[in-house]
């Protein structure tokens, strides 16, 4: 189907409206932002630090953004569910990224390196 264009903003507003820091097109299976945590776990710092870490619910893409104050972030993609949709992010004591999907069988994961 067609996707809505975007609603009407309300009469009032509470806080203050700006644009997206970032935004994706909605093509090759990529079609709603899951908002995640910042990263601040010791596990994948050296690549992860600091980024905020979200996904897309229908592709299962994961990305990690770095604010360097410049017009346009650093946009990089991480990782895939492959192909199961992702629905949401939690993270440990120890700041460490778990993952939450429809079509995991009620199951959550943890986000890791790969092997390769």
């Amino acid at each position: 189907g067609k996707l809505a264009g975007p609603s009407p903003a309300p009469s009032t507003l509470l806080g203050v409206s700006q644009e997206p820091l970032w935004s994706y097109e909605h093509r090759g299976g990529d079609r709603c932002v899951i908002g995640g945590p910042v990263y601040r776990g010791a596990q994948h710092a050296e690549r992860l630090a600091g980024r905020y870490v979200f996904g897309d619910y229908v592709s299962g893409k994961l990305w990690a953004m770095r604010w360097q104050g410049v017009p346009v972030p650093e946009v990089t993609q991480i990782a895939s569910l492959g192909g199961y949709t992702l629905s949401g992010f939690g993270v440990d004591h120890a700041g460490e990224i778990f993952l939450m999907a429809l079509g995991f069988e009620g199951r959550i994961y943890r986000l890791e390196a790969s092997a390769t």
